[in-house]
């Protein structure tokens, strides 16, 4: 503040000392928002907007080290938010200066001219410092802002449209001069394309007529129009912009033809006639209707060559005919599907096809099956290969010629065959049987089932076909084996406790669901714990362990004679020794019944024994004393005087110690 104050002094007395001898050497020739090359409209709210001064420097001089000084009015300030800004430049003698610098409005300034204030200081060739002041008006006039709303926004295809374009100027400067030119690369503009205005003042509307043609290829698209627009500011620019109207164009009012039957099953071996109508939905009418029927192979059109000629039907209206078909005996197939191609042109003069397809339910002549067919066994396992046997059976009172089976199976692997047999007779009362090997594909699955495609010619030549099909259970294969047992202790004795620890591998193809060991009470043991251990689910190939806890108690068995060793000591020792009956031992076994369910939900039950060494050991013991008959004093008997010393000293020391206390 204080070097802006001094500075002001330094430019007054400039000014009272250079200024009155030399006269002002600038003229302000032009003030413009933006720049030359590109003015701008601005608004009160605006920021950091550029605005360009230009000077014409009339000295002879050279002006070098240029210094302007711009104090802004209440409602102005820099991008920095001051209110005085300097810029610097040079000038040589009579040339043209351009100052530029950028401003901030405030929103609440008023549209207007403003006066503008600016201090030039600078150093003349003859090194004279040269000062002084300039005004310059700066106008806010507001900003033209054009906008296009078209009605209506969607326009149809094929046609020619009149859209109603509605031009409003929202801005708060008025446009002068204004001049609009319409084109598009995706429609056709109709008679004018162009409108000249006088002036289009803020917030004010006008209306504009314009007739467009849109290709059917735009169908469901936008499409653009071009809005080239030149006007004059009241900043008196000359202000060119160009701006895009959108609208849509929608799908073609094509109509909507229907095709209705009267029926929707047809008898075989029989002459079916049906009502067929042609409705027109749709909200147009429809021109030049051909109608074309076309069946199946096997089936006959009578009385036609599948052709009609409908002419023209109107919105809501429809047309019937008669087809009559024949269809022959034992179709092979239980839907019949019949094409109906229907040529026309629309309202916009378009030709379109269109082709429908309709299913048709074949109902066979009342006939039973001639044929019974079973599967031995009903019952497959999963992980192998089953053999399976296939029997076809001929009820009829007729041989079957020619009978010919297909067999596949998307669950099971058919080995050893091409899945196809036939036979040229299969007599009355008589049955075929076929042999398969069948691999399930899949260890998890709990069903089979194997279709068969069956034909046939009966008594009559006719050509029969039958699709049948065979489930069978597929049940997994649990294979639960003891791979290790441990005793802890190996050999049971009687009144002790002890454990078992079995180790089982499931190997089947299957989890074994919900496993549990049941162990059977046996007199010579107590179980500890449960009598049920639960295993919970034992996974293919994983070895699952569980340990059951025992006490012995007595086994009633026959008396048996013993024999007693005794063991010779040192001749020179004194001490117990043991004499020993020889013990009797048996194996004893414990039963445990394992429990498990397949994937069928099945429980199944295997039973388990396991051997245990069990013994019962006698023993009685004699002390008896042996003279020495060896010189000297025994060791032995020095050890155990030493330790009667020992234990005396420390008898009597504790003694003592409780006495002095």
């Amino acid at each position: 503040m204080k070097r802006t104050i001094f500075l002001l002094a330094i430019l007054i007395l400039a000014q009272v000392v250079v200024l009155n001898a030399n006269g002002n050497l600038f003229k302000v020739v032009n003030v413009v928002w933006g720049s030359l090359d590109s003015p701008i409209e601005v608004a009160p709210g605006d920021l950091n907007v550029p605005v360009t001064i230009t000077l014409q420097y009339t000295g002879t001089n050279p002006l070098t080290a240029i210094e302007a000084y711009i104090f802004l009015p209440g409602g102005f300030t820099s991008t920095n938010g001051e209110k005085v800004i300097k810029v610097f430049s040079t000038v040589p003698g009579g040339r043209i200066i351009q100052l530029q610098f950028s401003l901030n409005l405030d929103s609440k300034i008023k549209l207007g001219d403003y006066a503008i204030a600016m201090i030039i200081n600078g150093i003349s060739g003859s090194s004279i410092i040269h000062t002084e002041s300039l005004t310059f008006t700066l106008p806010v006039k507001g900003k033209v802002s054009i906008d296009f709303i078209p009605n209506p926004y969607n326009i149809k295809p094929g046609q020619i449209n009149t859209v109603n374009i509605t031009l409003r100027n929202s801005g708060a400067c008025k446009a002068l001069k204004l001049s609009i030119s319409f084109s598009s690369s995706q429609a056709s503009i109709i008679n004018q394309t162009v409108f000249d205005f006088e002036e289009l003042n803020p917030n004010s509307t006008k209306n504009l007529v314009v007739h467009l043609y849109v290709s059917s290829t735009f169908s469901s698209t936008p499409i653009y129009l071009t809005a080239s627009i030149k006007y004059v500011n009241e900043y008196s620019y000359t202000m060119m912009l160009i701006k895009q109207i959108q609208m849509y164009v929608v799908r073609p009012l094509i109509p909507l033809l229907t095709i209705n039957t009267s029926r929707g099953e047809l008898q075989s071996g029989t002459i079916n006639i049906i009502d067929l109508s042609v409705k027109n939905n749709g909200a147009e009418a429809v021109y030049d209707i051909i109608l074309t029927v076309s069946t199946p192979g096997g089936i006959g059109l009578i009385g036609s060559d599948g052709k009609w000629s409908l002419g023209t039907i109107e919105p809501g209206r429809f047309k019937t005919l008669n087809l009559t078909l024949y269809i022959p005996p034992y179709q092979s197939s239980s839907t019949m599907q019949i094409t109906f191609s229907l040529s026309y042109y629309d309202s916009t003069n378009n030709f379109k096809t269109e082709s429908r397809t309709l299913s048709f339910l074949i109902a066979p002549l009342i006939q039973k099956s001639p044929l019974t067919i079973q599967v031995t066994p009903s019952e497959i396992y999963t992980g192998i290969t089953n053999n399976v046997t296939l029997r076809i059976t001929n009820n009829a009172l007729y041989d079957l010629k020619n009978l010919k089976i297909t067999l596949s199976s998307s669950q099971a692997i058919l080995l050893d065959t091409d899945n196809i047999w036939s036979i040229e007779k299969l007599p009355s009362g008589k049955y075929l049987d076929i042999s398969l090997k069948l691999y399930p594909q899949s260890a998890t699955i709990t069903s089979i089932q194997l279709a068969l495609s069956i034909s046939y010619y009966d008594e009559l030549n006719i050509l029969n076909q039958e699709a049948r099909s065979i489930n069978l259970l597929a049940r997994g294969l649990v294979d639960l084996k003891v791979t290790n047992i441990a005793i802890a202790p190996e050999t049971v004795v009687l009144g002790q406790p002890f454990s078992v620890s079995v180790t089982i591998t499931n190997t089947g193809t299957i989890t074994a669901s919900g496993v549990s060991a049941t162990i059977e009470q046996e007199p010579w043991f107590r179980i500890v714990g449960r009598q049920t251990v639960f295993i919970g689910d034992i996974q293919v190939n994983v070895p699952t362990s569980f340990t059951m806890s025992f006490i012995a108690l007595n086994i009633t068995q026959p008396t048996a004679a013993r024999t007693i060793s005794i063991t010779q000591r040192p001749i020179n020792m004194t001490r117990p020794f043991n004499i020993t009956g020889s013990s009797r031992s048996i194996q004893p076994t414990i039963k445990v019944t394992l429990s498990y369910m397949d994937n069928l939900r099945t429980r199944h039950t295997q039973t388990l024994e396991i051997p245990i060494t069990y013994s019962t050991t006698t023993m009685q013991t004699y002390t008896t004393r042996q003279q020495t008959q060896t010189t000297g004093f025994p060791i032995s008997n020095v050890l155990v005087l030493a330790v009667a010393v020992g234990i005396s000293f420390m008898v009597g020391y504790l003694i003592a110690r409780r006495r002095v206390k």
